[in-house]
């Protein structure tokens, strides 16, 4: 096995998640067809990943968080009612909602994603 293959076999997981790059994938793809070491590999993979979600129980979410989140969804819905004031009335402040900042650094390159498995918080409340 030259040193080429043994690097593209190192990408096995990555193929099986669909975590490499597109000209990546096309790549292993290739080399999927003539490994068979890394075909059932693959295959092997895919089954275990089948099965990810099954793997812990249902968790119940947290006390109150359909209420708090079906009141946020009906308020953003809610049709806004304009208000007159009186002309002397100064306006009150309005309530600005926190500003998040978000900051992203490169990951390694065979580090693409993380997988965050959450099963039962989508099951209906």
């Amino acid at each position: 096995m030259t040193e080429e293959n043994k690097d593209l076999c190192e990408w096995a997981e990555l193929y099986a998640l669909g975590a490499l790059q597109d000209d990546e994938m096309e790549q292993f793809s290739i080399h999927l067809q003539e490994c068979p070491e890394c075909e059932k590999l693959v295959k092997e993979y895919r089954q275990v990943i089948e099965l990810l979600p099954l793997a812990s129980e249902p968790a119940e979410p947290p006390t109150g968080m359909k209420k708090r989140v079906l009141s946020r969804v009906l308020e953003a819905d809610a049709p806004v009612q304009q208000v007159q004031k009186p002309a002397g009335e100064a306006p009150k402040p309005v309530r600005e909602e926190p500003e998040y900042i978000v900051k992203a650094a490169p990951l390694p390159k065979r580090s693409r994603f993380c997988v965050i498995l959450a099963p039962g918080l989508l099951q209906q409340w």
